[in-house]
């Protein structure tokens, strides 16, 4: 059973996790950062021994420690941490190895909540699924059972599935986000607020995962209208925006025709 929690890390997956922990069972004992004024991004978040020296670190002194921290500085944390005895070790990240922390303890893992974070928007990880993976079917068993208690589902992955979810988040929701600016630039320009596409974009998605997009694929290039694009391209004076129309159109026309 996992009751005693520390969080490495300040940013905004860290946040969000010791929010909902501190909601379900205040079991967050002591949070680690680089310098003071990185709690600042922790808001009111409160209840737990801040520190910024990772040598305080005991042996089983916590049942589970969390690396939430960004890709490039687990490696170099991981580095620079104690004798964890049995302590599970394990990352919040998509697209990092588990192997890259093997080496500090023998009982380490992945906890990827898969979703999107951002200060000053809640997060119900009751919807969130937690993408889980082991170094041994004890500790798989334990962050399994973590999940459940938090109120998530969870995933059990290996290190490729979970590299092709984030791989496959990254079109869904970075790529999908940039071209929504992409929209409200377009939309700006004659006044009009991007709003008004919500419905439009509500029914693509639901539709999306009901039918498989494939089978809702939709527009211009699906049906081989040249005019109307060519029509678009015109009234696009941004190199950019033109470049995105006119890859995504090729992607599309060679998928569908």
């Amino acid at each position: 059973m996992i009751s005693s929690i520390a969080v490495i890390g300040t940013g905004n997956v860290a946040y969000h996790l010791i929010r909902h922990f501190q909601y379900v069972d205040p079991g967050v004992k002591k949070v680690f950062g680089k310098t003071l004024q990185s709690f600042e991004k922790l808001g009111g978040l409160k209840g737990f021994e801040k520190s910024l020296n990772l040598s305080e670190i005991g042996p089983n002194e916590f049942d589970l420690i969390l690396l939430a921290v960004s890709d490039d500085a687990i490696i170099e944390i991981a580095k620079n941490l104690p004798d964890l005895g049995e302590t599970i070790l394990a990352h919040t990240s998509g697209a990092t190895s588990i192997d890259v922390i093997s080496a500090v303890s023998k009982n380490t893992g992945v906890f990827y909540p898969l979703q999107t974070f951002s200060l000053g928007t809640i997060v119900d990880f009751q919807k969130v699924p937690i993408c889980i993976e082991a170094s041994n079917k004890k500790t798989e068993e334990k962050l399994r059972s973590f999940s459940s208690s938090l109120g998530c589902k969870s995933e059990k992955v290996n290190s490729d599935q979970r590299k092709r979810i984030h791989l496959a988040a990254v079109f869904a929701n970075n790529f999908t986000n940039h071209l929504l600016g992409v929209s409200k630039e377009i939309l700006s320009e004659s006044r009009m607020e991007l709003k008004i596409l919500e419905p439009l974009v509500n029914e693509t998605l639901k539709k999306a995962f009901e039918q498989s997009p494939e089978h809702s694929q939709t527009g211009p290039a699906k049906r081989g209208d040249q005019k109307t694009m060519e029509a678009h391209l015109e009234m696009i004076k941004d190199n950019h925006i033109k470049t995105l129309y006119q890859i995504l159109s090729k992607g599309i026309i060679e998928k569908y025709n």
